[in-house]
């Protein structure tokens, strides 16, 4: 079912109450997790839709998602 899912809804699961257990640990409480994902979803979105996106806000995106994916590599 994650084949189908979006990544704001990814992010929904990681903050459930048992998921949270398992990703909590890198994060320093589920802001963080939001804030990040903040940063990422439009920009996904508009670059999924083919809409132009402000250089700010990719520069703004990639550096989310290098930080989002240096706390889940933690995890492992």
């Amino acid at each position: 079912f994650l084949d189908y899912s979006y990544l704001g809804q990814l992010a929904m699961l990681m903050e459930a109450k048992q998921a949270w257990e398992i990703f909590r640990e890198p994060f320093t409480d589920k802001r963080h997790l939001q804030e990040l994902m903040k940063a990422i979803v439009p920009v996904r979105n508009d670059t999924a839709h083919f809409r132009s996106v402000p250089q700010k806000e990719l520069d703004r995106c990639k550096l989310a998602v290098d930080d989002l994916q240096g706390l889940l590599n933690s995890l492992s």
